[in-house]
């Protein structure tokens, strides 16, 4: 449910002229995307480079990473994520790491 703020905006939003709707449209599929966390693009993918590299030596844990650098592991990611702040990492990227040698089950 929109806020009460997002609901003026939608409102007012009808109101205005083709032209000027297919404009806002534009300025918004162009606005740069939010990452609530404030990672950027290019950490993403080096977490995600560390993960590929070294999963199987951390499977059945969890991990905490900033960028390509091991914070913490261990089983519990609230710990991870309390440890990560202590030394400095104000949002780690937080991932369990699979067992790439164990079948993966989906369920019915």
């Amino acid at each position: 449910m929109p806020t009460a703020k997002l609901q003026e905006i939608l409102d007012a939003v009808q109101t205005l002229p083709p032209d000027d709707r297919q404009a806002l449209r534009e300025f918004l599929n162009n606005a740069p995307k939010d990452n609530s966390n404030g990672a950027s693009e290019e950490m993403c993918a080096a977490e995600m480079r560390w993960l590929a590299k070294h999963e199987a030596e951390y499977a059945g844990q969890w991990v905490a990473l900033d960028g390509d650098r091991l914070v913490a592991f261990g089983t519990d990611p609230k710990q991870l994520y309390a440890e990560s702040r202590a030394v400095g990492v104000p949002n780690p990227f937080l991932a369990y790491a699979e067992n790439p040698h164990q079948a993966q089950w989906g369920g019915w």
